[in-house]
């Protein structure tokens, strides 16, 4: 499994993918907007192109949408859709790294399509982040996650999430979930 950076090509993709969790509470939403922004922090795994985004667990068939649009504005002309030889696959995974300061980084957006789970999408993606961080000096990782024993069993340690006060005043004092967050803080020294 290869994780690659995040290209314009599967931006729709992995806000829907954020979004099938957002809306189940399970994560914060992100506006596509935000994602923009904040793409070149991205990673992505993307499995074979036969995969189809509606059937993976979350109703989005975007990518599929607009390929059937190209060809139609391609048949019209009495051209060929061209999408070369290795037509686009589809986001099984993503995660974001945030640098909050020059010790301290947080792993965010971290998402893996439901009927992925268990593959080591989401550890690979992780370990991804925590060598980026390294490379760039961070010596601490954090992450607010739901999922306490998958981040357990890679070294994560729960912590008050008043010892981060990067976090709370730069974001969560802004978030609708702030009165109301039972998200685990926890920790990773690098």
């Amino acid at each position: 499994m290869k994780v690659r950076k995040l290209t314009t090509d599967y931006f729709n993709q992995v806000h829907d993918l954020i979004k099938f969790y957002s809306e189940r509470r399970l994560m914060l939403p992100l506006s596509l907007d935000e994602l923009y922004h904040r793409a070149q922090a991205y990673r992505i795994i993307v499995g074979d192109s036969d995969r189809h985004p509606a059937k993976q667990g979350f109703a989005s068939d975007v990518a599929t949408k607009e390929v059937g649009i190209m060809r139609s504005m391609c048949s019209a002309k009495g051209n060929e859709l061209d999408l070369g030889k290795k037509p686009m696959g589809t986001v099984l995974a993503c995660a974001h790294l945030d640098i909050f300061t020059p010790q301290l980084a947080e792993i965010k957006s971290l998402a893996v399509i439901e009927t992925e789970h268990g593959k080591g999408y989401g550890k690979t993606l992780v370990m991804d982040c925590e060598q980026d961080a390294k490379a760039i000096g961070i010596k601490k990782l954090f992450v607010l996650t739901y999922q306490q024993d998958f981040f357990t069993k890679l070294g994560y340690q729960v912590v008050d999430r008043n010892t981060l006060p990067e976090k709370v005043y730069k974001e969560c004092i802004k978030c609708s979930y702030f009165d109301d967050c039972n998200e685990i803080a926890m920790v990773k020294s690098l």
